[in-house]
């Protein structure tokens, strides 16, 4: 199922989508698979349920469900081994993944073997060619998994109309040229720290350097800087905010389209129509005389579960009591016996040319 404003207002979010499959925990179970988008707010915004098929787009691992599999295969995915697979995975340049993944195989082979086998390319935005738009995981999935248990179809109508109103009303109160949360990115990406140390020939190609003495090459024209902030997030970046300052550019102009306030108004402007009563819907014949049972399903003897299935890998959030420092319950909750504190039987006394009297 996909409303038709789900599917025009699409053109105007972020070309990013999250697939993932929920398990039904109604009468008749089953698994609900659910593609969601992103705004350039950050808004989550269902786009289809059940089956959707996208032969061009490019497919990405979730890294943090890769994280989980990894930490359920190798004990030692802990600690430094972290930090190498989320530098390996977030860096912009093949030789930084590089270091991060021979610092994995001198540790771990194995685990070096496997990644090899999970493919870079589908997990390191090194190796990623396409935008990401700093969406590295399926995290807004489970914003919305809770709500998409025991669904009906008109609620999930409904649901997006309250969402679509919402949401138009809100953009219509902005003034900015671009969305709120990229406004703000904009913002803190003022030249920080950086100098222009030379300016080639080529008017449209200029180079920076930091306080670090590292090197960055912006090429205005084709919109490109070798630091690759700019390809992936499609926003400038300090370096271009350097030149874009130094040579008087509206830096607005080198903001991707889907983080402008117009994308915004377009990506809520459909409408999600309401549906009358049954008694006004024009059924053919063909479509009133068949039958649609439920599936086949037995309970089982088990009370059912209220809390959601966790993925693959996953492990459930420990709590620690706060008094006895034990796992597993809270201080409200603590039954564990506590020693008392022992004090000492006399107390020093005072000297009598310390003590004085208050009259």
């Amino acid at each position: 199922m996909c409303l038709a404003s789900s599917k025009q207002g699409w053109h105007h979010y972020c070309p990013v989508i999250v697939v993932n499959r929920s398990a039904l925990m109604a009468r008749f179970k089953g698994m609900l698979l659910a593609a969601y988008g992103q705004d350039v707010d950050g808004s989550i915004i269902p786009l289809a349920f059940a089956c959707n098929v996208y032969p061009v787009a490019d497919f990405e691992i979730c890294v943090q469900h890769l994280a989980a599999n990894l930490k359920m295969r190798y004990k030692d995915f802990k600690g430094p081994m972290k930090t190498y697979f989320d530098g390996a995975s977030r860096v912009y340049f093949v030789s930084e993944h590089q270091r991060h993944m021979e610092s994995i195989r001198n540790r771990n082979p194995n685990m070096y073997r496997y990644f090899l086998q999970v493919n870079p390319k589908k997990w390191s935005q090194a190796y990623f060619n396409g935008r990401r738009y700093v969406i590295m995981t399926t995290n807004i999935d489970e914003s919305l998994r809770l709500m998409l248990v025991g669904f009906l179809v008109e609620w999930l109508r409904e649901l997006l109309q309250r969402l679509f109103v919402e949401k138009h009303e809100e953009a219509l109160k902005l003034t900015s040229i671009l969305a709120l949360k990229a406004e703000k990115l904009l913002r803190t990406l003022f030249s920080l720290g950086l100098i222009v140390t030379h300016w080639p020939a080529d008017q449209f190609k200029h180079v920076i350097t930091n306080k670090a003495a590292q090197t960055w090459i912006v090429e205005i024209r084709e919109i490109t800087c070798t630091c690759r902030h700019f390809q992936v997030y499609q926003i400038p970046c300090p370096n271009d905010m350097v030149i874009c300052n130094h040579r008087r550019i509206d830096s607005y102009n080198y903001c991707s389209h889907y983080y402008t306030i117009e994308a915004l108004f377009a990506a809520y402007e459909p409408i999600v129509h309401p549906i009358s009563s049954t008694e006004g819907w024009g059924v053919s014949k063909k479509v009133r005389s068949q039958v649609v049972n439920p599936p086949m399903t037995k309970r089982g003897p088990k009370k059912p579960s209220v809390t959601r299935i966790l993925s693959q890998g996953e492990e459930p959030e420990t709590i620690r009591c706060s008094r006895s420092h034990d796992y597993g319950h809270n201080r409200q909750t603590c039954t564990n016996t506590m020693s008392l504190r022992t004090s000492p039987t006399t107390r020093p006394q005072r000297s009598s040319t310390s003590q004085s009297t208050v009259m």
